[in-house]
Order: structure tokens, then C-alpha cells, then sequence
């Protein structure tokens, strides 16, 4: 390896020719990165490469993959959080119009789904970076309270990051959430690099959150264009989610109302019983897949997860819990890309995933799972499937088909 290069410069150099030499410089790259260590030899770290499609350009399980990546004890995932947020929340006895509250706890913490979604994937055992624009106090607040578990690649901005605050009271929840910086174009081709540094020595990359003001819905395929080094999941809303929706080879994850604005489909969300809501999830994601796109892992609250597995709509239910729902979809997402990275069947990934869910909703907080929890409750889901109408071959295939 040149001694001026990087370890993504030498890495993409390495990926673009099939070689010993260019495996070699990819070892080389994974060790200065710190995916893996020096215990491996050059032979067993080339034949785990070479079992583990590194960088990964499938779907398709691949046992001798999970079995190199369990090797390495870790799995890599860059996260990239295009509008992070410190969170302030406040816990108050009682909460009236025009009170004044005294008395109420209150908690400062990194936050967004981005964060909760690296956080849990660190209880699962990811090594995870964080790449996030941060400007002004709440940016300088944002780094001093993430989990420092995460490895943090900070791009400065001059606007400052957003605040987002919730009051949870008796009478219910209420949630304010800041808008967030205006971003230039300098600052976003930095974040746009940074990221795709980050996807470069990374198993999976995973974008979520909301875009800052002024980031155009269109900037989200320039964005993915430079993540195809590496899988790619994408968890966001409104019309930069269906944009994404329309790009191949990613991974798009929707809750039960994003999927049925998705389709036009805003009053669909009104049905309340988990069962209409997975029959109905299963119709808009058949009818989506005729337009071809992103796969999509659809998050359905106490009715689960379902995704198409070949032209079978696949929906993993978890028993009935009760808690704190927030982040509970990222978490799920966390475990379901680490799943697919351990080279794990569609079906298992799905049910690990509800699994995690379904533990997020037991802690505080969200952004955090207990990894025995995970286990103990997905042998308790279930696995539910069936051949929605319009769902056959002409209908769309999907990264697992």
C-alpha cells in the first residue's frame, strides 16, 4: 500500500481488482481501519474475505461468511445522520396549559434515529460510526453526551444543530422537534465524503433520520450513489423517503403510516388491529414492488415486521408487551441489517428484528436493547406467511429473490 494512501483510498483500489495483491491491500486497509485485528493470518483473513463478499454485494445468506464475521467477533456499520439532535426530556408530575411545573426530571442525551438506531446496534455487537453535521451549543452538546461506545466523525457546520424536546406528563406526551441547521453545499459534499469514507470499511450503512432545511429530496440518490461500496438500508420520511423508494439495490424501512403515504394512501391509518394493519402493509408493499425500487422492511408496530421473502410476504409477530414504543422501530432496523450481515435467512433477520423491537420497548429509553432480552423473546415470535394478490413474478423482485 502507498504510504500517502488512506485506508478507503487503498481500499478502493482494492475492491475494482480481483487480485491476491489487491486482497492483500484490502487486509491492509481492514487493519488500519480496525474491522480486524492482527491475530488473523494473511491466508485466513483472504479466505474470510474472499467467503464474506467484502465488501457485501448481496442479500443471499452465506453461512461461511457469518461463520469469518463471528471469527472477527464485531460486524462494522456506519451510520450516517444527516440531522442529529440533542434531546431534552421532561418528566413532570402533572402538566396543565399555563403551568408553571416544578419538580419534573429531566434528561439531556444524543439523540434522532440515527443514534438510537448505532446505539442499539453497539448492544448488539457493532462496531459503529457516526457520521453527523454539528454545529453551535447543542453540536458541541450533542458530542460531549453520545455514547462513547460510537466512534464520531463530526462535520462542522455554522448553523447550530437542532433541539428536540418532549414533556411526558399524565395527561399524555408531547414532542417539539427543531427544524434543524441550513446546510451549504460545501458543508453537505463534505458530510456526502465523510459518509462514503465511513461506508467504505463499513459491513452495512444505514442513513437515518430526517434531512436538514434546504437538503432537496433529489440530493438523496446522489447521496446512496456514493454508499454502494456497501449495503445500504435507508430509514427516513415524507418525500425523501419516496425518493428512495424508487432507487434499487437498498433497503428502505417504513413504519405502517410512511408505507401508506407511500402508496397516497393517508387514511389508511386508521385501522387500529394488528392484523388489518399487517393484510393491508402486505397489499401497499405487493403494489409498490410492480414499480420495481427499494426493498422494503416494513415496521408495523404490535403487529410486527413483514417483508417479501421471494413472492412470500413474511410477517414476524411478537408477543404483547408494554412500555416506551419510542425507537423500538430503530432498533429493529439495527438488529435486522446486523442479521443480514451475519449471513442469516431473510426469515430469521425479520423475526431478530421484531425481536429487538419488542426489547427496545422495555428500556427507559430509546436507543437501547439488552442482547439477552433480544434472544429470549425471538424464540417467542412468531413467523406468519402468505401470497398476497399481485405478488408473483411479474410483480417486482426483491434483493433476497
Amino acid at each position: 500500500m502507498v504510504a500517502s494512501e488512506t485506508p478507503s483510498d487503498s481500499l478502493r483500489s482494492a475492491t475494482s481488482t480481483p487480485s491476491w495483491a489487491a486482497s492483500a491491500a484490502m487486509i491492509a486497509a481492514c487493519r488500519c481501519s480496525g474491522f480486524i485485528g492482527d491475530h488473523f493470518s494473511c491466508q485466513e483473513l483472504g479466505h474470510c474475505l474472499s467467503k464474506a463478499n467484502f465488501p457485501p454485494d448481496s442479500h443471499q445468506p452465506n453461512p461461511e461468511a457469518r461463520q469469518c464475521r463471528e471469527q472477527a467477533h464485531s460486524w462494522r456499520l456506519a451510520v450516517v445522520c444527516p440531522n442529529p439532535a440533542l434531546d431534552v426530556t421532561a418528566v413532570a408530575p402533572a402538566n396543565e396549559p399555563g403551568d408553571t411545573i416544578a419538580g419534573a426530571d429531566i434528561a439531556i442525551r444524543a439523540g434522532g434515529k440515527g443514534t438510537n438506531t448505532a446505539c442499539v446496534a453497539a448492544d448488539l455487537g457493532a462496531s459503529v460510526t457516526l457520521v453527523a453535521p454539528l454545529g453551535g451549543d447543542a453540536g458541541i452538546g450533542f458530542e460531549h453526551m453520545l455514547d462513547s461506545r460510537l466512534s464520531l466523525k463530526r462535520i462542522a457546520v455554522s448553523g447550530p444543530t437542532r433541539l428536540c424536546l418532549t414533556l411526558r406528563a399524565p395527561s399524555g406526551i408531547s414532542e417539539i422537534r427543531g427544524r434543524g441547521p441550513v446546510i451549504n453545499d460545501g458543508d453537505w459534499r463534505a458530510f456526502a465524503e465523510a459518509s462514503q469514507d465511513a461506508a467504505m470499511v463499513a459491513d452495512a450503512v444505514v442513513v437515518s433520520g430526517s434531512f436538514p432545511p434546504g437538503i432537496a429530496a433529489s440530493r438523496v440518490a446522489e447521496l446512496v450513489s456514493t454508499l454502494r461500496c456497501t449495503r445500504v438500508y435507508f430509514d427516513t420520511s415524507g418525500a425523501h423517503l419516496t425518493t428512495a423508494a424508487g432507487l434499487a439495490d437498498l433497503t428502505i424501512a417504513p413504519n405502517f403510516d410512511e408505507l401508506c403515504a407511500l402508496a397516497g394512501e393517508v387514511h389508511a391509518t386508521n385501522m387500529s388491529r394488528p392484523s388489518d394493519r399487517s393484510r393491508h402493509a402486505a397489499r401497499i408493499v405487493a403494489k409498490l414492488r410492480t414499480r420495481g425500487g427499494a426493498r422494503i422492511l416494513a415496521t408495523l408496530g404490535e403487529a410486527g415486521a413483514g417483508l417479501f421473502c421471494g413472492h412470500r410476504w413474511c410477517v414476524a409477530v411478537p408477543p404483547s408487551v408494554k412500555g416506551n414504543p419510542v425507537g423500538a422501530g430503530d432498533a429493529a432496523l439495527a438488529a435486522f441489517v446486523g442479521a443480514e450481515v451475519l449471513g442469516l435467512p431473510p426469515e430469521q433477520a425479520l423475526k431478530r428484528a421484531v425481536a429487538a423491537g419488542t426489547a427496545a420497548v422495555a428500556q427507559p429509553v430509546a436507543g437501547r436493547v439488552d442482547p439477552r432480552a433480544v434472544e429470549s423473546i425471538e424464540q417467542q415470535v412468531s413467523l406468519l406467511e402468505t401470497v398476497p394478490e399481485n405478488s408473483g413474478p411479474g410483480a417486482g423482485k426483491d434483493a433476497e429473490d
